[in-house]
């Protein structure tokens, strides 16, 4: 029986891929499940992220629409097709980005709670004694 050769990194063994390049293979396969294709790690996950902020700038072409004394939107803007159009982008911006957080707080969850614990213990004042 002929050795296979891992296909991330090439080492020979009995399997398609080896134990170690298991791990960024199915963090591969789940982020791109999640709608971040090629993030494997926890930088190229706060990188993508902050590429995903384009949802704030679709909930800003909705906000330039007239709203009525209550806040709603009013009947004639909603008729428009230039707030259906915003309207659809929005949601599926913020569709794209709650699947990816969904994704990435759970994937990362060490991660975020070890940065967390360093932006803490860096804000904490000194206490005087």
């Amino acid at each position: 029986m002929e050795k296979m050769k891992c296909t991330e990194c090439g080492k020979p063994g009995r399997a398609l891929v080896c134990r170690k390049c298991y791990v960024v293979v199915v963090a591969r396969a789940n982020a791109k499940l999640a709608g971040a294709p090629g993030v494997a790690t926890y930088v190229e996950a706060k990188a993508h992220a902050a590429a995903l902020a384009e949802c704030e700038r679709t909930g800003d072409a909705l906000r330039t629409f007239p709203r009525g004394p209550m806040g709603l939107v009013t009947d004639e803007a909603r008729a428009n097709p230039e707030y259906e159009a915003a309207r659809a982008a929005a949601s599926r911006a913020f569709g794209t980005l709650r699947t990816f957080n969904a994704w990435y707080v759970k994937t990362f969850k060490a991660e975020i709670a070890a940065a967390h614990a360093a932006r803490c213990k860096r804000a904490a004042p000194a206490v005087a004694e």
